[in-house]
């Protein structure tokens, strides 16, 4: 079984009136297309989607197994809280956690 492996950061833009998220994943499948969310809460305690990025903004993985992607949204900054990224098996299968 592959165990992907990531990290994400959130970045204040305009002034604290926007939020940039950056997410970076490797050891996966090569090829895949992957939609992923910004969550609130930590991977244990869901608090409920705060974004989620499909068409367009997903990410996908090379041929060495990593992706990178980012999205700046509407959101003001957050100077507090837990958040965490998830990412999809597919735009069809947007339900199911793979990472």
């Amino acid at each position: 079984m592959i165990q992907a492996r990531g990290f994400s950061f959130l970045t204040s833009e305009d002034s604290g009136r926007r939020t940039r998220i950056d997410v970076e994943i490797s050891n996966m499948v090569p090829g895949g297309q992957h939609p992923w969310a910004v969550r609130a809460g930590s991977c244990g305690d869901d608090r409920g989607e705060l974004a989620r990025f499909r068409e367009g903004n997903v990410l996908r993985i090379s041929s060495d197994g990593t992706a990178r992607g980012n999205k700046t949204i509407e959101l003001s900054f957050p100077s507090s809280g837990d958040y965490h990224v998830v990412v999809l098996a597919s735009a069809g299968n947007a339900e199911q956690v793979v990472a």
